[in-house]
């Protein structure tokens, strides 16, 4: 039952996480992990051992979904 509660309130807290903002470091495949420790997956993808900042989409599962926001150029 706690185990059960745990991941309920995680689920709530990485949903409330969604139309924010987060910075990521890649560590494979796309995905790290940002400042909040939340796993974050960045659609289209980035290089390992890059950060990047991305604006929080959605939840699949446990695994936040991040579009990234590119600056333009000054």
């Amino acid at each position: 039952e706690l185990r059960a509660i745990g991941g309920d309130n995680l689920r709530h807290w990485l949903d409330g996480r969604i139309g924010s903002r987060d910075r990521v470091l890649i560590e494979r495949d796309g995905a790290g992990h940002g400042e909040s420790f939340a796993e974050i997956r960045v659609e289209g993808g980035a290089e390992a051992g890059e950060i990047v900042e991305v604006t929080l989409t959605g939840r699949e599962g446990t695994v936040l979904t991040g579009r990234r926001i590119v600056r333009a150029a000054a």
